[in-house]
C-alpha cells in the first residue's frame, strides 16, 4: 500500500517536474490570462458601480 503510494506521487512529482521543465510559457501564458480575466472584472465591476453613481 505504502509502496504504491510513494510510486504514485513520484509519479504525480515526475509529471510536474516535466511539465515546468517543457511548457513554462504556457505557465506564464496561463497566469497572465487569469490576471487579465481579473483585471477585466474588477474593471467592469467598477464601471457598473460608477454607473448607478
Amino acid at each position: 500500500m505504502t509502496d504504491c503510494l510513494t510510486d504514485y506521487f513520484r509519479d504525480i512529482l515526475h509529471h510536474l517536474n516535466f511539465i515546468c521543465r517543457i511548457s513554462p510559457h504556457i505557465l506564464w501564458i496561463a497566469t497572465l490570462m487569469l490576471v487579465f480575466m481579473l483585471t477585466v472584472w474588477v474593471i467592469k465591476k467598477k464601471n457598473r458601480r460608477f454607473m448607478h453613481a
